[in-house]
């Protein structure tokens, strides 16, 4: 019931909030779908303002608004008014290091479980850190938002918080409703289009290989994140930028091929399987529309020692093209269609997730950037790719049950050797693309070496 007394509208749940609303009933206290983020404000803020631009946003933004509910075996979702929850604003300016006490607090805030029937599935934070200096904390459940929804609601908060201080009536375009995100979903199930994309995918599955991994451990849920994060040096950037145009494709590729490159060479498997996700918004229609809809798509890639690093990108991109016409149709439906019980990791190695959402935002005349505090945990190995302006950021989160930090140190800096490779000689072989330290290589050329001993004979 709403506080008008009529009963609001059961809705359906979109086909990614159902595969999100069954995981999560399996597992309720896992935090694989907590995700967060926060815009790092170069000025000073109205926290009174902001708390009245981000509550007119949160009433307009029914995604947010929603609680999860079963009537009759079936999940169900309904729209109510979300007048009650917490806004939290600290100041730690004060602080030894204000920066990392507000990462802190975030990272603690991110690990806290949501529950789907009970709690406000968003949560919001104002943390000064300087006199001049804000930061502005967003965490979701993956159920109600995804890396596309987050990048519109920032953008409508910006607006209206700009419009409150300059004291104008126009505050942008209205966020639009959830119906239109479930509307297109119905459709699309029901539509041509979606056999279409279960015949292609079924066709390019039909050989599946099992996937490529790094790790020598079983893949298994994961319980906590490790995290190894960095931002590229300016001139490296300018010159993969300069590297990406003159191949003719676009840093996605790029970056897509490095991750190729280096499960090719760690494994030597021929063939690489790697996790994509996309937003699943073919069209500048869906682009509006905020709510969960991205997917994960396998990727296939032919690597072979001999494939220059340019092919792959090439190659990378085409792949790209071809798997993004067909991106709607889900992984879990994949793998029900495929008969693979383990689960969407069965199907891919590692993911690579390349986010470059327009994040050109200013909160009355202060400029804003985005940084990453969780994509939620992975059972292997992600590899995501931030470049939202401020410098390309690269960041690598692993289960920590099937690496430590010294391994995923290791494949951070082959990766950017991969980088580096790609941007000074792109014609090089694959094979030809030196991933092993002076002290990793020392120690298989010692393998084997030393003194030999005598050893009786014996029958087995």
């Amino acid at each position: 019931m709403t506080s008008s007394g009529v009963r609001a509208a059961r809705l359906p749940l979109s086909a990614a909030q159902r595969e999100v609303w069954l995981a999560q009933q399996l597992a309720p206290t896992s935090l694989r779908y907590r995700v967060a983020e926060y815009l790092d404000i170069a000025g000073a803020i109205d926290a009174a303002l902001f708390e009245r631009a981000l509550r007119g946003a949160v009433e307009e933004a029914e995604f947010l608004r929603v609680r999860f509910f079963e009537e009759d075996g079936e999940s169900r979702q309904v729209v109510e008014p979300r007048a009650d929850w917490h806004f939290t604003v600290l100041d730690l300016s004060g602080e030894a290091d204000p920066c990392a006490a507000a990462e802190a607090w975030m990272q603690a805030e991110t690990e806290r479980p949501m529950d789907l029937a009970r709690d406000t599935l968003f949560s919001f934070a104002l943390l000064q850190v300087g006199p001049q200096h804000f930061l502005w904390y967003q965490g979701y459940h993956h159920i109600v938002a995804d890396g596309f929804s987050l990048a519109l609601f920032s953008r409508r908060v910006a607006e209206s918080y700009t419009a409150h201080v300059d004291g104008s009536r126009s505050a942008g375009t209205p966020l639009a409703p959830l119906s239109a995100l479930l509307d297109h979903d119905a459709a699309y199930r029901a539509s041509e289009q979606y056999a279409e994309d279960r015949q292609y995918w079924m066709e390019r599955l039909a050989d599946h290989p099992e996937p490529p991994r790094l790790a020598s451990h079983p893949i298994h849920p994961a319980t906590a994140r490790i995290r190894h994060s960095a931002v590229l040096p300016r001139e490296t950037e300018a010159r993969l930028r300069e590297a990406a145009d003159k191949a003719g494709v676009r840093m996605a590729a790029v970056m897509i091929a490095a991750a190729a490159a280096l499960t090719h060479r760690l494994t030597g498997a021929p063939e690489v399987v790697l996790a994509l996700p996309v937003s699943a918004r073919p069209g500048s229609a869906l682009r509006g529309i905020p709510g969960m809809a991205s997917n994960v798509l396998p990727l296939r890639l032919e690597v072979h020692p001999h494939t220059t690093l340019r092919d792959l990108a090439k190659e990378a991109a085409g792949e790209i093209r071809r798997i993004l016409r067909h991106q709607q149709y889900r992984i879990e439906d994949m793998v029900r269609d495929l008969g693979r019980p383990g689960g969407a990791h069965e199907l891919t190695g590692p993911q690579v997730n390349f986010m470059s959402f327009p994040y050109d935002l200013h909160f009355a005349g202060h400029p804003a950037t985005v940084r990453n505090v969780s994509t939620g945990l992975l059972e292997d190995l992600g590899i995501n790719v931030f470049d939202h302006g401020g410098g390309i950021r690269i960041t690598l989160d692993a289960n920590p049950d099937i690496y430590d930090d010294g391994e995923l140190a290791a494949h951070y800096r082959r990766l950017c050797a991969l980088i580096e490779s790609l941007i000074s000689a792109s014609d090089l072989p694959v094979g030809g693309v030196d991933v092993l330290s002076a002290e990793e290589r020392q120690g298989v050329l010692s393998a084997g070496t030393g003194v030999v001993r005598d050893v009786p004979q014996a029958v087995l």
